[in-house]
């Protein structure tokens, strides 16, 4: 019975991670802690001033950087996952997207859907997510933006990491 429970439970853990559910997840402010102070807790923890560089912004193993610091509204974005920790990392293709004008704003993405493909990546390997669509239908004006990955590592399931990074997009 245990065994069922157990798989019950890492459907759903699944399930949620690949379907980019976030209303099943914790929420946090922008301002909860700067970037020193991440890396232990499960809930968004940026600073609520945009970044100068591509540096990424995370609260776990796994690392997001822009490959390009400019993208167009028509182009594609390419991002590179990294995993720095010792743990297998199950993510998704679903993300989140904040635009910054006088603080970080999330952009409603409920009309767009995500395919439900999995992402296995083992410890310290990359992942290149290259031709990341920017979401169709929805009039991105040009700035700076933040775009957000949840993920689980394979090693605690239940708890639920985000990573970031940032790009401008030009008109």
């Amino acid at each position: 019975m245990k065994k069922y429970l157990w798989l019950i439970t890492l459907g759903y853990l699944f399930l949620v991670v690949l379907s980019g559910c976030t209303a099943a997840l914790p929420q946090a402010s922008d301002t909860d802690a700067s970037p020193e102070q991440s890396g232990t807790a499960a809930l968004d923890t940026f600073d609520s001033t945009p970044s100068t560089s591509s540096s990424p912004v995370n609260d776990g193993p796994l690392v997001l950087i822009s490959n390009s610091e400019t993208v167009s509204k028509h182009g594609p974005l390419d991002l590179t996952f990294t995993n720095k920790g010792d743990v297998t990392i199950l993510i998704g293709e679903a993300y989140t997207l904040d635009f910054y004008q006088d603080g970080w704003t999330e952009i409603d993405l409920s009309d767009v859907s995500f395919s439900a493909v999995g992402i296995i990546i083992e410890p310290g390997e990359d992942y290149n997510y290259a031709d990341v669509a920017l979401p169709a239908g929805i009039n991105l004006e040009a700035g700076r933006y933040r775009i957000k990955f949840k993920y689980a590592d394979e090693a605690d399931r239940d708890f639920i990491y985000t990573v970031s990074t940032e790009f401008n997009l030009s008109g």
